[in-house]
């Protein structure tokens, strides 16, 4: 994520935790607790980064959630799609690329 954000493919983390369920706690330690993105914050996260090397992880998160469609990915990641960051014709050409509508 601070790769994303550092490299301008996003424009701040907080838009990513003011949305419920993006991250979730994955290891916690004595005063420290590991933050992961959800599958759904992820698949956001690739689908607008526009990166050829982030198509695998894509088709991988797909499969694994057995999202067919164009229309079920968009409803699965509508929380994001308003957000400042979101590259709405970025995710519709790489979801056009990968699925049917």
């Amino acid at each position: 994520m601070w790769s994303l954000a550092h490299n301008g493919y996003i424009t701040s983390l907080d838009e990513y935790f003011s949305i419920d369920d993006s991250f979730y706690g994955y290891l916690n330690l004595s005063k420290l607790t590991i933050m992961v993105q959800t599958d759904k914050c992820n698949l956001f996260t690739k689908l607008n980064s526009s990166r050829d090397k982030d198509i695998k992880d894509i088709t991988n998160i797909l499969f694994r959630l057995s999202l067919t469609t164009k229309n079920q990915v968009l409803e699965f990641i509508k929380d994001y799609l308003s957000l400042q960051s979101a590259k709405i014709d970025t995710i519709n050409n790489t979801l056009d690329s990968l699925l049917k509508n």
